[in-house]
């Protein structure tokens, strides 16, 4: 046994959600532990939104022959189980409250890259649409930007497959499977994404791409990404879905309009208009809206006797005392001459402390 087993099994449990294993797993210390509990016991668990008729003898049982059965499928068919709380979990999403508590993927991605961009919009885009993806693509991959979309038809495949053109790091978010991809059409995009990328679902290896699961992907492309743009969208959907998840989750999100009788720029517009979105007039000007001061290569090759560890936590607090006005993390990344995912892990501890706090466009402050 072992407790990956053990947090796969809960998943199999009926009316266990990912929001009722995180609060199992936080007030007994570890699923195995959780798992061990008595019933009264998990009747106190704070937070718990456990169905504790689920819990007979024999539902347990079938839950752990099925999470072998799922470790065995995942482990043959080289998926990387990513759990909730460990440091392979996508940084920020782990920030969000309604993260999942545990994730699947095929590929390679840094959990806490410093620039991870969502690209996204509608299925049925147009010439235009197609023509500012590329653009926005091109400009991200400058700037060494990781792109996310979710593999669908129109903006998202053009998303991906502009980056991999680019040469930059992609990730495809899925609504189904890692082993049933959706759309069909796209296997070959994802293979290469798998390749060069990765592939992350929250979802069972042989899921089938049902409706409910895309606007619960959708909350995963906003919240593990810095910032979204949103392309072209309808008054609906599932673009608009995930530009509010990404307002929700206090992400940065990007608009670029267009005509009022423009079926497509609607929600664009609209996202605009009601100041949940910044207008993106041009591609050229992601870098200065997301305070990106230089390339993320350029910054590397400056640096290159960069830690592997970070600095104490005392003294990034002095250095961002010595600056009066919130700084970037970029800045302070020089300034500290600490690696990308060293500092986060730093920043994300004095953050637990409430000793600074998160801003727009990748900005941080002490608290006063």
């Amino acid at each position: 046994m072992n407790e990956g087993l053990y947090r796969l099994a809960w998943l199999r449990i009926p009316g266990c959600a990912s929001g009722a294993l995180k609060a199992l797993v936080s007030h007994f210390g570890s699923a195995e532990e959780a798992w061990k509990a008595s019933i009264k016991e998990l009747r106190s668990t704070p937070n718990s939104t456990l169905r504790l008729n689920g819990l007979s003898a024999a539902n347990r049982e079938k839950a752990l022959v099925e999470a072998a059965e799922w470790q065995d499928l995942n482990e043959k068919s080289s998926v990387k189980t990513l759990f909730y709380g460990t440091p392979e979990y996508p940084y920020l999403l782990s920030k969000c409250v309604d993260a999942p508590a545990v994730l699947f993927s095929q590929g390679n991605f840094n959990p806490s890259h410093p620039r991870i961009v969502s690209v996204i919009g509608t299925r049925k885009a147009t010439d235009q649409g197609i023509q500012a993806t590329r653009s926005i693509v091109k400009t991200l991959s400058e700037y060494g930007a990781s792109i996310v979309s979710g593999l669908a038809y129109g903006i998202d495949i053009t998303a991906h497959r502009q980056a991999m053109e680019e040469g930059a790091h992609t990730v495809a978010i899925l609504g189904s499977g890692l082993g049933n991809i959706y759309p069909a059409l796209h296997r070959k995009e994802a293979r290469a994404i798998a390749e060069k990328g990765a592939l992350i679902s929250e979802f069972h290896y042989k899921a089938s791409p049902d409706r409910e699961n895309f606007p619960t992907r959708n909350r995963i492309i906003a919240g593990m990404a810095h910032a979204v743009i949103v392309v072209e969208a309808g008054a609906e959907g599932g673009a608009w879905i995930t530009a509010r998840f990404a307002n929700d989750y206090n992400r940065e999100v990007l608009a670029v309009p267009g005509g009022w009788d423009k079926p497509f720029s609607l929600g664009c517009n609209r996202l605009i208009g009601r100041h949940l979105a910044a207008i993106l007039p041009a591609a050229e000007e992601i870098p200065f809206l997301l305070g990106w001061d230089r390339p993320l290569a350029s910054e590397q090759n400056q640096n290159p006797q960069i830690q592997l560890f970070p600095p104490s936590l005392g003294y990034i607090e002095d250095v961002l005392k010595e600056n009066k006005d919130p700084m970037s993390f970029d800045e302070l990344s020089v300034r500290t001459q600490t690696n990308a995912p060293s500092l986060q892990s730093a920043l994300f501890e004095l953050e637990l402390k409430g000793l600074i706090r998160s801003l727009p466009g990748r900005y941080i402050a002490l608290c006063r």
